[in-house]
This record gives structure tokens, sequence and C-alpha cells, in this order.
């Protein structure tokens, strides 16, 4: 109910607006205007009451004086070889007599005569803006200024503010106007807006119709922004409320800062600069906002590379004008105007593609956009001195937000009726919510109890899997110590006898843990058991493991790291290659060595190559091969096991059996984890070499 009287409320605001409007134009029309020629405008056709019924814009030609500032008291009868320009027109864009433009930064004077009938009303002028300060003196007597116009940029002050200026007498039968212009900062420089003159009582309602319209369109746009801003904040999940609260409130900005420039109504004392600033923000910003709405509100039919570069473009432009000073910033006018053209066609491009793919509200915000975009291009042109009619974005923006209020109205209302249905689903199910918990869980309980009698089995496959029949291994003893992390892990170990009566030793760390680990160590398996009898070297075996691993298994992403040490009892040498696994132990009577990786993991690439490492042992001489599983165990604190501890503890219980060895360093990891649980499987075989 809030929603639809808010959205009644922006109606009627807009419709009192556009009544506003219509009121303030019928007063200015119904004849044609006289035009200025040769510096003299003939309104003494304007009789009785037709003065009550129209103001009268001072356009056509001007007498110009470049670089001067004449005697307010001069007609102008005397001048020689007069020169005139059009107003209103920036001056930059007009010749001097010998075919050059003239500059923009510089001075001149502009003079023109107007003859009046002998019977009219009590008169008044309106100016706005003129590039970019101004004194306007009639009849050799100074009424009004912006600014301060001088000769140079030191003694020139600029200023522009709506102004109204009233002319004493109605018995005045000629009008000496001459307007002294001064520009050295801005890019444009002129008598660039209209001037009007009529009735005091015509010329003051124009400017209280503005001044009213200009109120209601920025108070609508503020309430609108403070209300959609206050919709995302109560719920963050959309973000294109908080655009549209944004793109209103900048809006509100630029109506305030153009036309009758009603921010100076507010505040006085305003610096012109400030202002100025503010103008061209609020229209750079603007656009910024609005393609980033767009963007958000029709994501799906959007194009994200187009998107970044309005968003970036008008991103530099407006730091440029937040930084540097108005010579400099005023000259991105041209270029962002360009780039808000090209975003408008991009805009309705987007909806065009929302329409057809019937996205909600895509056609409430076409129509309105086609309405704002078309006061957006009107007042470009007006920028650009093509046509002379008052500013309509603001009108523009309203109609849209009020297209927009309806768009979003529609997606709340979508969004209620969602949580009414979820709120009656809801409902229903609470009523049967014992019914299905307890239907649900006899399903968990079932589908739990099937996992772990598969689970069960999986553990028993894998620990047959790594069973080692001690008794017919003959020259070394063997102690192997297994656990996985959960129910079965991602190690595996082989021992067997080869063809030529050597003896292989593999271990393997396949990355990951739990089932999906497990089933790469099958697979694995299933490879290394066509190898592990071949009379092979332990870098041919690894070497061509790792070719057939690759080609059957590299799109699983999945790595494993391994060694494999051959023992040959007749010459008493062990030969060691490594894919990529951690350093394990050689224990002589004279020193220990470390085991070294001579490759890289295997299933990385199908071209890895090993090498080996051959190391003479005799009888007592012992080796450790583990996995990382039991050094890369942490504590509650965060503090890691660590190799050099494993190192140590295997030297200071060397005078032990290896399998006391292992049960004595477990003990300690046991003790180091306290209530910690294990982070990783373990595996250690000991390997102790008899005479």
């Amino acid at each position: 109910m809030k929603r639809i009287v808010f959205y009644r409320i922006f109606l009627s605001t807009f419709l009192f607006s556009i009544l506003l409007a219509v009121i303030n134009c019928n007063g200015e029309t119904n004849f044609k205007t006289p035009r200025a020629e040769k510096g003299i405008l003939d309104l003494t056709s304007i009789k009785g009451n037709d003065w009550d019924k129209k103001i009268f814009i001072l356009d056509g030609d001007w007498l110009f004086f470049w670089k001067q500032f004449i005697d307010p008291n001069s007609t102008g009868k005397e001048i020689q070889n007069p020169v005139y320009i059009p107003v209103p027109s920036q001056w930059q864009q007009l010749t001097n007599e010998n075919g050059e433009n003239y500059p923009p930064y510089g001075f001149a004077s502009y003079q023109l005569r107007i003859l009046l009938p002998k019977n009219h009303p009590n008169l008044s002028m309106s100016l706005t803006d003129t590039g970019t300060s101004y004194e306007i003196y009639i009849n050799g007597v100074l009424l009004g200024r912006n600014g301060k116009p001088g000769k140079s940029k030191e003694e020139t002050q600029m200023g522009q503010r709506y102004q109204i200026l009233p002319i004493q007498g109605s018995e005045v039968e000629e009008l000496n106007i001459v307007i002294y212009n001064a520009n050295f900062e801005y890019h444009i420089a002129g008598v660039w807006d209209p001037l009007w003159i009529g009735s005091t009582e015509l010329i003051e309602r124009k400017y209280f119709n503005s001044i009213a319209i200009d109120l209601i369109v920025s108070s609508a746009l503020f309430f609108a922004g403070i209300y959609h801003l206050g919709l995302y904040f109560n719920r963050r999940k959309e973000v294109s409320p908080l655009l549209f609260g944004l793109l209103c409130l900048v809006v509100m900005i630029r109506t305030l800062t153009i036309k009758e420039r009603l921010i100076f109504e507010l505040s006085e004392n305003l610096p012109y600069l400030f202002v100025r600033r503010l103008e061209f923000l609020s229209f750079y910003l603007g656009g910024s906002v609005f393609f980033a709405f767009v963007n958000e509100f029709f994501i799906k039919d959007s194009i994200r590379k187009i998107h970044i570069f309005l968003q970036i473009t008008l991103g530099f432009a407006t730091l440029i004008t937040i930084f540097l000073p108005l010579s400099i910033y005023a000259r991105t006018l041209i270029p962002v105007q360009m780039i808000i053209v090209i975003g408008i066609i991009y805009t309705l491009y987007v909806l065009i593609r929302a329409i057809w793919n019937k996205q909600v509200g895509a056609r409430s915000f076409f129509f309105g956009l086609i309405f704002f975009f078309t006061a957006v291009i009107h007042d470009i042109l007006v920028s650009r001195d093509v046509l002379h009619s008052p500013l309509l974005s603001s009108y523009g923006i309203l109609f849209f937000v009020i297209s927009q209020a309806i768009v979003l109205s529609k997606r709340f209302a979508s969004s209620f009726v969602l949580a009414e249905n979820l709120s009656n689903e809801l409902k229903l199910l609470n009523e049967n919510l014992e019914e299905k918990i307890s239907d649900r869980t006899k399903e968990l309980k079932k589908a739990l109890s099937i996992i772990h009698k598969d689970l069960s089995i999986a553990k028993r496959i894998q620990k047959i899997s790594l069973f080692i029949d001690e008794e017919k291994i003959e020259h070394f003893e063997i102690s192997p110590y297994y656990v996985a992390m959960s129910e079965v892990g991602g190690d595996f170990y082989s021992v067997n006898k080869t063809t030529n009566g050597n003896y292989h030793v593999f271990l393997a760390d396949v990355t990951g843990h739990g089932v999906q680990a497990a089933l790469i160590t099958m697979a694995l398996k299933g490879i290394y058991d066509n190898l592990k009898n071949t009379a092979w070297t332990p870098r041919e075996i690894l070497e061509k493991l790792n070719v057939d691993y690759y080609e059957k298994y590299h799109l699983l992403n999945s790595y494993l790291t391994c060694i494999l040490i051959e023992i040959n009892p007749k010459e008493q040498i062990v030969t060691q290659a490594s894919a990529g696994h951690p350093d394990c132990l050689f224990f002589s009577e004279e020193k220990v060595i470390s085991l070294h990786r001579t490759g890289r993991m295997i299933g990385i690439s199908s071209d890895s190559k090993y090498e080996e490492l051959r190391l003479p042992y005799k009888a007592g001489d012992r080796i450790f091969l583990y996995s990382d599983g039991i050094f890369e165990q942490f504590d509650s604190y965060g503090k890691d096991f660590g190799e050099t501890r494993v190192q140590s503890i295997f030297l200071e219980n060397k005078m032990y059996s290896i399998k006391e060895n292992i049960d004595q360093i477990t003990k300690e990891l046991e003790n180091f984890l306290g209530s910690s649980e294990k982070q990783d499987d373990i595996t250690i075989i000991g390997i102790e070499f008899n005479s």
C-alpha cells in the first residue's frame, strides 16, 4: 500500500510539472517574433496587450567590438565599418574580417538598439549564462553583472547566475544595450544563451514557473533517491535500487546547477568554480551510474566489454574534472557527449534484446528511456549551440523515474508473490515435518549403512592389496606400518621378487585423501603389477609407469609421488629412483644418506625422465621409506612434526630393531598431536639388511 501511494505521488508530480510547462509556454507563443538586423531590433509593431501575451528573444545581429569595452552611452551610429555577429552564439566559432576565428580567450563588447512603441508596460530583461563574465548597460546605466569582466585574466572574475533586470520607465521609446563580455578560462565564450525582454509581469512569471518546476523535479528526484537507497540498505541482495537512488541524487544536483541555477538561491556564497565543477561532475557521474544501473538491471542482455569501456572513459573524465582546472576539464565535454551517445545506442540495443527475451519490466524501461534519451540529445544540441530552447533532461529523468518506479514495483511485487508462495509451502511442510523428518532419517540411516558397508569392504580390499609375506623375503628384514586418515587412504606400497632374483620395494602417495585417493591407488596397483616383476631398472619402471598413468588418467588432474628401490643381494647394491617423493633415509655405520627425488611427480607429463642412485650396503644397514604424512602433521598450535624430528628419532633409536624404531616414532607422533586429529595418511617401511 505504501508503494502504491508513493507511485501516485510521483505521477501527480509529473503531471503537475507538465501543466506548469504548458502554462509557461502558452504565454510565449501565438505570433512571430521580430529579429535584430544590423544591431537594431524593431519592436514598434508590438501593440496594446500583445506585451501581456509574449516575451521576446533578443536574437539576431548585434554590433560586436573585439577587444574593446566601448562607451556605454555610445549608440553605435558613428561606427564606420561595423562588425555584426549573431546572438546567441559563441564567438570562437565566428570569423573576423581576415577570415580567422576569434580566439576563445579575450574580451569584447556587444551592442543592440531596441526600438519600442510609444505605449508599453514596464519592461524587464532576463538572461542566464554568458562565457564567462559580463556587465550589462541600458541607456548608459549599469543594470547588472555576473562576475567582473576585465581585459586580462587577472582582472576578470567569472560568474554565471540567472538575472532579471527591471528597466525603469514605461515612456522610453529606445533602449541602447551594451554588454561587456570577458573570458580567460573556458574554451568557449560569448553571449551563448538567449536574452529575453517583455513585461515585468511575464518575465517574473517565467522565472518563477521555471523555479517551481525545478523545485518540483529536484524534490521528486531527492525523495526517489532516498526511497531507493532505503530499499537497498534494507535488502542488499539487489544493487539496482542503490544505483537508481544514486542516479536520482546525481541528476537532482545537475538540475540545481543548470538553467536558472537554483543552487545559488539555496546558497548565495557558493564559489562559481565549485558550482561549475559540480555541473560537469553531475553529468559525467550521472552517465556512469546510469550505465551501471542498466548493466545491473539487464545483466543477461548486457555486453561486458562495452560496459567496461563506458565506465573507464567516464571515470577518467570524472577524475580529470575533480583534479584539473576548468580550462582543461571543460574540453572533455565533447568527447564525453560522444561517449554518452554511444552509451545511449548501446542501452537501446540492450533493451531491445531484453524485450525480445521477455525480461520483466523491459518495455516500461524502454519507453521511459526513449523519452529521457530524447531530452538528453536535445540538451546536447542546446549546449552545442544548435538549438536555443529550454533544457529538458530534468523532465526526461523525472519521467524515467516514474517508469523505473513502475519496473521496480513489478519486481518487488514478483518477490512478494514468491515470498507468499514460499511461505505457504513452508506452512505445508511444517504440518508434515515430523513425518518427513522420520522418513528422511530412515533413508539416511539406510544410505549410511550401505556406505559404511562399502567402506568396510574397501578397507579390507586395500589391506589385502598391501599385504607382504615377510617369510618369503630373504637377505633383509622388512617392517611396514600403514594408517589411513579415514576408512581408506591414498598411500600404496608393494614388495616383490623379480625374475632376475632381485627385490623391488615400491611406495607411492596419491594426492588427496579418502575414497577418491584410494580408487587412484587401485588404478596405480593395476599398472604397477604389470611392471614390478620385470628385470627393468627402477628408472625404466618409473618412466613406463608414468607414461601408462598419464595416458589413462591425466584428465583426472590427479598426481602421485613414489619411490622405488631395487635390492641386489648378490652384489649387495641398492638402486633407487624417486618421482617427486620426499627424501627418505639410508643408514649405514658410517653415515646417513638422503634418498633424494630423481625426477618429477607421476602424471604431470608423459615425457618425464628419471635418474638413478646406486648405493652399496652391508649387513646392519637400514633404509626407512615413508610418505609425507609422517612429518606433515600439525598440532593444535599449527606447529609441524617436521622431517628433522623424524631423522633424529631414527638416529636416537638405531640400537633397536626396525619395528621398535617405527613404534617409537609413531608413539612420539601421537604425543605430539595430543587431541588433534591426523591430517594425512601415514606409511613407513623399515628395511634392515642381513649378512
